[in-house]
This record gives C-alpha cells, sequence and structure tokens, in this order.
C-alpha cells in the first residue's frame, strides 16, 4: 500500500471518528432536550389538574350558593304569603 492511500486511510478514520463523536454528542442533546420537554409537559399536566380541581371546587360551591339563594328565596316566599304580601317572581 502506498503512503498516500495509508495517509487517505487515516484521514478518513480521523473523519469517521470525528464524526462518531459528533453523533454520539447530537444523541446526548437529543435526549436531554427530550426529558426536558417531558418535564414540561409534566409540569403543565399537573398545572391543567390543579386547575381543573380549582375550577370542580368553584363550580360545587356555586351550586351550593345558589341552592342556598333559592332556599332563603322560598322561605321568604313562605312569609310573605302567611303575611298576604307575597311576592310572585315565579
Amino acid at each position: 500500500m502506498t503512503d498516500t492511500k495509508k495517509n487517505n486511510f487515516t484521514q478518513t478514520n480521523e473523519a469517521l471518528l470525528s464524526l462518531s463523536s459528533a453523533l454520539a454528542d447530537l444523541n446526548i442533546s437529543w435526549n436531554n432536550k427530550q426529558n426536558s420537554f417531558d418535564n414540561e409537559l409534566k409540569l403543565k399536566q399537573e398545572d391543567v389538574s390543579s386547575a381543573n380541581k380549582k375550577l370542580d371546587g368553584l363550580k360545587a360551591s356555586t351550586v351550593k350558593s345558589i341552592e342556598n339563594i333559592d332556599n332563603i328565596i322560598n322561605k321568604l316566599n313562605i312569609v310573605l304569603e302567611k303575611n298576604g304580601s307575597s311576592n310572585n317572581n315565579d
């Protein structure tokens, strides 16, 4: 084998080693970015879950408040009917 061919093989081998190293670094970067996206997604899902729980609590509280208001209105109507001054708002 001539010196030129040996030199070309050496250069090719060095280039392949550099390419392999660059691909390994790219793979590490890819995995790190994927982990970052996964963590961000998990946090956002937790935020959505927490917001939905709060919303459910507000809905329940609102329904309870409306029920209480309806009960008060009904009691007032009963009192007014007994007094003969019912205000029929039905």
